[in-house]
């Protein structure tokens, strides 16, 4: 097992510590001021000595087949160069029925998967070598980035995806973890969230894809300029789609102001 500790302050890295002295070679971690699950990944892919990288969160556990199905499918694949990443389910708490992949060829590419069905929380198993080479981006000072974006590279480098119908992880979702304040994360992360929605826009994801992402553009190139973060050059879509932006940026900035006084008052 290998864990990167994102700054954790729950006795984490002792626990660890305890597990390693007690059966060497069962854990490898490495702890790492916080700077969010993109650095990790990037870190993780560094220090794995696997062929593939399953990512696994901090709400995640394994089903008790997990490992062996994912075993079973990357025995399966062989050394085909062009599949970047295995997509699996999530066996997610309180949810009533399970979602399925419905891919007419598999594997195919992450824009024909968006096609033909809408987009739902996966378990990724990475390889490598794309990690290395395609490393997140890191902004000074921002601590979230969308895995969308890794997703677009695999795209854009021609590499597909292979979807398993499989239960991998079972999921709950944590009250204040990254899926419940996605919108929050990516306003106070508003520069890796333009390079995120500037890999949609130039994508071949539908034209409602695209449109939408050049709206979120905008609307985290408000939230940059207000937080005074630095841009980097890129291709700006029209001033259209600034003006259609301002009305959710400004909605976002209301809801970050409501959360944080409900946070002041229960610590009251």
């Amino acid at each position: 097992w290998l864990v990167i500790d994102d700054g954790s302050t729950d006795g984490t890295e002792e626990y660890l510590a305890g597990i390693a002295a007690l059966h060497p070679g069962l854990v490898r971690y490495e702890t790492t001021p916080n700077g969010g699950k993109h650095r990790a990944l990037n870190r993780g892919a560094v220090l794995a000595q696997g062929e593939w990288v399953m990512v696994v969160d901090s709400d995640d556990w394994l089903t008790d087949d997990g490992i062996k199905t994912v075993l079973s499918i990357t025995f399966s694949l062989g050394q085909a160069e062009n599949i970047a990443a295995i997509f699996g389910l999530h066996k997610i708490k309180g949810q009533g029925s399970q979602k399925y992949f419905h891919v007419s060829k598999n594997p195919c590419q992450y824009h024909e998967w968006l096609a033909q069905q809408k987009k739902f929380d996966v378990c990724m198993v990475l390889k490598r070598d794309f990690l290395i080479k395609e490393p997140f981006p890191s902004v000074p000072k921002e601590n979230f980035m969308a895995e969308t974006w890794l997703c677009l590279r695999i795209d854009r480098a021609s590499n597909k995806v292979y979807f398993a119908n499989k239960c991998l992880t079972h999921v709950e979702y944590q009250l204040g973890g990254l899926s419940s304040l996605n919108d929050q994360l990516r306003a106070i992360s508003p520069v890796s969230a333009m390079i995120v929605y500037y890999e949609v826009i130039r994508s071949r994801l539908p034209g409602p894809f695209i449109w939408k992402a050049k709206v979120n553009f905008w609307r985290y190139r408000w939230h940059a300029h207000f937080r005074r973060h630095h841009c980097p050059e890129m291709p700006y879509p029209s001033l259209i789609y600034a003006f259609l932006a301002l009305p959710l940026f400004l909605f976002d900035l209301w809801k970050i102001r409501v959360n944080v006084r409900k946070k002041a008052h229960v610590v009251r």
